[in-house]
This record gives C-alpha cells, sequence and structure tokens, in this order.
C-alpha cells in the first residue's frame, strides 16, 4: 500500500507528523492492516501521543495475537509512562 510505505520513508526521515498521518489514512482505509497500526503505534510514540500508541498497537495485538513486536512496544510504552506495574499486570 502506497500509504504505508510513504509513512515509512517519513518516519525515516523523522518527520513525524507526516508519518502520523499517511499511517492514519493507511489504516483507515485498511482497517485490518496489522503492521498500518504497528506503525501508527511507533509514530505515536515519537510524538509522546503514548495514549494513542498504545491504542494502535493493542488493535495490532488484536488482530495478530502472536504479535510480539507489538507487545515489546506496549511494555515500552507504559515504561516511559512509569506505569511498570501496568506493564507486567497480565504476566503474574
Amino acid at each position: 500500500m502506497i500509504l504505508y510505505e510513504l509513512g515509512r520513508v517519513q518516519y525515516a526521515a523523522r518527520q513525524y507528523k507526516g508519518a502520523r498521518g499517511s499511517f492514519e489514512s493507511c489504516v483507515h482505509l485498511k482497517s485490518d492492516f496489522v503492521n498500518g497500526h504497528f506503525r501508527l503505534g511507533k509514530t505515536y510514540g515519537k510524538l509522546g501521543e503514548y495514549d494513542r500508541s498504545l491504542k494502535s498497537f493493542n488493535k495490532a495485538v488484536s488482530l495478530k495475537p502472536d504479535f510480539d513486536l507489538a507487545y515489546y512496544e506496549i511494555g515500552n510504552i507504559y515504561k516511559t509512562k512509569k506505569e511498570i506495574f501496568k506493564s507486567s499486570a497480565g504476566i503474574f
């Protein structure tokens, strides 16, 4: 999908606001596109939009329950938000 590729290029160039727009459009057009939700989550994280980032990563996990990297990123967001106990809530 061209919007996804554009978003990846923008993200790599640290144009996070542009990447956000591209990835948002991408998942709007194809709501079951797992990598689109994942990349959108990464982009939101770079912009400090942590709640939106979590929502995107959780959507990716709901579409692909074995998406280990998305779980890792969820943990990173909780760590960044200083919510360590939340990130391990389902582990014990």
